[in-house]
């Protein structure tokens, strides 16, 4: 397990030396995925994987974090030096003093599912699904300050502490054993083996446990605080000065067997510390170092681990401090800092082009792809990259520009042209062919090059002719962003349609300006980004969504996906009846045969959408031009990265996704929830509950926005449909008192014989609310007979009141009759 770094302050000592190693450096690791790629499986491509950071910045309560895993219904469980959290995906669950956290420094998940903590003042922790059961105060031979803990192959959890050992048993009721004395003050870390449990003390003891008793120890066997983890056979000691020993569960006699330096640069030799191990099936063995982190390609197994090759891994912005390591249900890698905070590395269909390459990008505002190269438009010049083989390319057009911002690049007339910010446009042998300070992109239309600027749009001819529009033209206070010529809907000649920033479109005819389509015509906005042309119109892409002009006026898209809604989309492509829309945070990719059918109201148009909770962690570079390629593969600028797309036939299997039941609170107060079953809960209120506010929610970090239902039984009429990611907060107010039943669903694929999506997951929840007196079927009996009590009480006197005068009704009668 992890070597923790929240309490190093006591080993001042060794303190002293992490800062002293834990600098921040630039590693030569990636030449080494690249030299050995087309050779071996087993070497990590991160090109293929999304790179996030979950810090304070973003909601993260602390970024000291010691520790990282996943229970099984799907939420991540994060150790920091604040508190627990817990994450879903998109929301961040706290648990900090009010909880008795903190600070966490070990997180397990046992074999039953169950979350453990080893926290810093409240001792070992267990999560019991609504609430928190703590093991602090019940010795006084064991500290509250618990540094780590793991479940042995008897089912019991060690806890390690820094005066002694606590074993507590769940199957007998907690029942817990002390382990006291020296031997057993601050265990800095443990490992349970097939057969006993291995722990590592400060001093630098090395002891092993078989259930209570203590099986062998190794005196003195590290030099200052280690870690120890377990693989096959093995126990892995990670040790102070970067070295790492082994030693066999089934020899502890022998020792440790042989050591070995994890050749991370920065660690090996010079004093910082293993934290921790992450060991991947017969596959690799990760090492976590205070300077760094790398694995191990395992092609004989652990014993074969000296002659292993390794491989050092760097990650932007997250380069120092490793504790902790995962693999989530999904496949994705999550790393936790001391310092940085969470990464994670997710699987993804995006490619992060330049991930290989051992190169200082400047930020890159266009791309352009041909022949296999890759031509990067950065602030500080041009970058060719070699996309097969990785590698930058050198040539007289890079040193030709160094230095420069290049705003983009355009293919005319057999020819890169080039368009550099302050000076104008040159083509490849450096000839100036437009000279202008702010040209803003170059596009080609019909083999004419238009040059777009801040002021107006210069169009050199293939015939050599040149033309201009500018603010005499009516091209007023603007910033020219796009351009788009052609026949739309029923007109016969040709217009030309200039994109603004600031003014909508401009729609000239014969060099006369036409008219201009802005918000008063119905577009989104004023600021215009870009053009697609389809069938008789073309789309828009604007800072607030996008529309479609069929020549004559805009139309409204009934079936457009709601998640465009109010985003900033940059560039359109169209491609195999899809229309592909790059946003300034995320891409969507929508059907157009779709798009355009008429069908039902309120249904849209099939989409797949990307954003950080989805795959694209990018943001794309402030006017930044993406292209695409004619195999439609979609090249986009994102600062310093360049990450591509291409389209995937491959359907995320719905049900593989995991429902959660997050919280129920009341009048915002939470609301202990009982586990009943797979997927069934149960919550009591009492009767003066009013608000109720229930938050469910889907673990997905892929691509998918699945459709998700939900209803309450004999509250609701009908069930409430949406995508996943319009989900919130699920709020019933003045619920009456009695058993209410609410159910919710995740939609998959499949419908039934009525045409209605079939449920793949479904979470029931139980709500016993408390009647009030006047819920109650006594009382509302009560009160019924009262009231027929009072009417009939009313019924009779009346017909007393309705007597004749004269005396007694019945014998008048009588009198009367006998007359």
């Amino acid at each position: 397990m992890k070597n923790n770094r929240m309490f190093k302050a006591i080993a001042f000592t060794m303190a002293a030396l992490v800062f002293v190693t834990a600098v921040p450096y630039k590693v030569n690791a990636e030449k080494n995925i690249q030299e050995t790629a087309a050779q071996d499986d087993g070497i990590m491509e991160w090109q293929n994987y999304s790179q996030y950071i979950y810090n304070t910045t973003n909601g993260l309560m602390s970024n000291e974090v010691s520790s990282v895993v996943q229970s099984d219904d799907g939420v991540v469980w994060i150790g920091t030096g604040a508190g627990l959290v817990g994450f879903d995906g998109s929301e961040f669950m706290e648990y900090g003093p009010f909880f008795h956290f903190d600070g966490v420094n070990d997180i397990i998940k046992t074999r039953a599912g169950g979350i453990w903590c080893a926290t810093t003042t409240y001792g070992a922790a267990v999560y019991l699904g609504n609430r928190f059961q703590h093991f602090d105060d019940v010795s006084e031979s064991v500290s509250n300050y618990a540094t780590a803990i793991v479940q042995g192959a008897d089912g019991r959890i060690y806890e390690g502490s820094l005066r002694g050992m606590l074993i507590i048993d769940p199957d007998a009721g907690y029942t817990r054993t002390e382990l006291t004395g020296e031997d057993y003050f601050f265990t800095t870390s443990l490992a349970a083996g097939s057969d006993m449990v291995c722990g590592i003390t400060i001093d630098g003891d090395v002891f092993f446990l078989s259930g209570d008793e203590e099986a062998g120890r190794i005196e003195h066997a590290v030099v200052g605080q280690a870690s120890v983890e377990y693989a096959d056979g093995y126990f892995i000691v990670g040790m102070a000065d970067g070295s790492i020993g082994l030693i066999s569960e089934n020899n502890i006699d022998g020792g440790i067997l042989y050591k070995l330096e994890a050749p991370i640069e920065g660690t090996a030799g010079t004093g910082s510390a293993v934290n921790n191990f992450y060991y991947e099936k017969d596959a690799r063995l990760w090492v976590l170092s205070d300077g760094g982190i790398g694995y191990y390609i395992l092609d004989n197994g652990i014993e074969g681990l000296k002659n292993s090759r390794f491989i050092q891994c760097t990650f932007d912005d997250f380069e120092s401090g490793f504790t902790d390591m995962m693999m989530d249900y999904q496949g994705n890698y999550w790393i936790s800092s001391s310092k940085r905070g969470v990464l994670l590395l997710r699987t993804s269909e995006f490619v992060d082009e330049l991930s290989q390459l051992e190169y200082d990008m400047d930020s890159i505002n266009s791309v352009y792809e041909k022949d296999g190269l890759l031509y990067a438009a950065a602030d500080s010049g041009i970058v060719i990259v070699d996309t097969e083989k990785n590698v930058c390319v050198e040539s007289d057009m890079t040193r030709l520009y160094e230095g420069k911002k290049i705003t983009d690049m355009a293919y005319w007339n057999g020819a890169l042209y080039t368009a550099v910010y302050g000076e104008g446009v040159y083509d490849e042998e450096g000839s100036c062919v437009y000279e202008g300070t702010r040209v803003n992109r170059l596009e080609v239309i019909d083999d004419d090059l238009y040059i777009l600027t801040a002021s107006g749009c210069i169009i050199l001819y293939s015939d050599g002719n040149v033309s201009e529009l500018s603010e005499k033209d009516g091209l007023y206070n603007t910033h020219i962003t796009g351009a788009l010529a052609g026949m739309f809907g029923r007109k016969t000649e040709e217009r030309l349609y200039l994109a603004s920033e600031g003014a909508g479109i401009y729609v000239f005819k014969d060099g006369e300006l036409e008219e201009i389509i802005d918000e008063n015509s119905g577009l989104p906005s004023k600021n215009v980004n870009d053009f697609a042309e389809y069938k008789n119109g073309f789309f828009i892409a604007t800072d607030n969504g996008i529309a479609y002009y069929d020549g004559r006026k805009l139309t409204e898209l009934k079936k457009l996906p709601e998640v465009l809604d109010g985003k900033k989309c940059e560039n359109l492509f169209i491609k195999d009846d899809s229309l592909y829309v790059v946003c300034s945070d995320a891409v969507c990719v929508i059907g157009l045969s779709e798009l355009f059918e008429k069908g039902e109201t309120g249904s849209e148009a099939a989409y797949q959408f990307y954003d950080s909770q989805s795959g694209f962690f990018g943001t794309v570079t402030d006017g930044g031009q993406a292209f695409m390629d004619e195999s439609g593969r979609v090249f986009i600028p994102c600062g310093r990265k360049i990450y591509s797309y291409v389209k995937s036939d491959e359907q995320v299997d719905i049900s593989l996704l995991k429902v959660m039941l997050q919280s129920v609170k009341e009048s915002g107060r939470q609301v202990e929830v009982v586990q009943k079953g797979d997927n069934e809960y149960e919550v009591s209120l009492a009767k003066d509950a009013k608000d109720i506010d229930i938050f469910c929610s889907v673990f997905n970090f892929s691509n998918a926005d699945p459709q998700v239902r939900y209803i309450m039984h004999g509250v609701d009429k009908q069930y409430t449909v949406m995508r996943l990611s319009e989900l919130q907060h699920i709020l019933y107010e003045e619920l009456e008192g009695g058993s209410h039943i609410f159910w919710f669903e995740l939609l998959g694929d499949e419908t039934d014989e009525a045409g209605n999506a079939v449920a793949v997951q479904r979470i029931v929840l139980t709500i016993n609310k408390e009647k009030t007196m006047l819920e109650k079927l006594w009382v509302k009996m009560l009160l019924l007979g009262a009231g027929f009590s009072i009417l009939m009480y009313f019924v009779f006197k009346d017909r007393k009141t309705d007597k004749p005068e004269g005396g007694n009704y019945e014998g008048s009668y009588s009198k009367d009759k006998e007359k």
